[in-house]
């Protein structure tokens, strides 16, 4: 079974994706330029120092993971719900280390 496949049934079950957009630095825009990075990746705007994307997920960890490993190079735009919950994630990391 691809994860392909995997992430179809999942949308199917689900009842649809998540359409996320993100901002990411020129100095990394290659990457994503070259390869698709983000599910369903499509530039959406070009702009002096970033790029703008938008992507279609299938649940939110899909897209936080991914904007983890990116930092400080890429941004959420929207939804606002979902860069919320990631600096929340990040708060909450960086206090544990303050114990």
């Amino acid at each position: 079974m691809s994860l392909a496949y995997v992430r179809v049934l999942y949308l199917t079950i689900k009842g649809g994706s998540i359409e996320v957009v993100v901002r990411i630095d020129k100095c990394v825009a290659d990457y994503f330029l070259r390869r698709e990075l983000l599910p369903q990746q499509k530039m959406l705007e070009e702009e002096e120092h970033h790029l703008l994307f938008s992507c279609q997920i299938a649940y939110e960890d899909e897209i936080l993971r991914l904007v983890r490993y990116w930092i400080p190079h890429i941004h959420i735009v929207t939804p606002t719900s979902l860069e919320q919950r990631l600096k929340e994630e990040l708060a909450g990391y960086l206090t544990s280390f303050s114990l």
